[in-house]
């Protein structure tokens, strides 16, 4: 899927221009899914980042590991955890809303 925004990536990996346009796809006209396809972005970006360490971590202690070790920036990392707390449940992604807006208020 090509990608007016992400097509940059392809040189990085061709996943992260296909999740992004998905991203773009979703972002208006189904704003709960396109949360999904931004929390596999993060956590492909993530993965890649840390390629050479131990693929048995999890996503969360991966984003804590990058966080102490300065590899990301506050602010990507505070993006990041917004999205694990969508996806448990702890705030309005898992509530059934679908205005944009409020799905991707970060």
């Amino acid at each position: 899927m090509k990608s007016a925004n992400f097509g940059f990536l392809v040189a990085h990996d061709a996943r992260l221009v296909t999740l992004g346009g998905l991203l773009e796809r979703y972002f208006r006209g189904d704003p709960s899914t396109a949360i999904v396809e931004l929390r596999q972005f993060a956590e492909l970006t993530a993965k890649m980042i840390v390629a050479y360490r131990d693929e048995r971590e999890t996503f969360k202690e991966r984003l804590r590991r990058l966080s102490y070790e300065r590899v990301i920036l506050k602010e990507v990392i505070d993006v990041f955890h917004t999205l694990l707390e969508r996806q448990s449940g702890k705030r309005s992604g898992s509530e059934g809303k679908t205005d944009s807006q409020d799905q991707f208020a970060f």
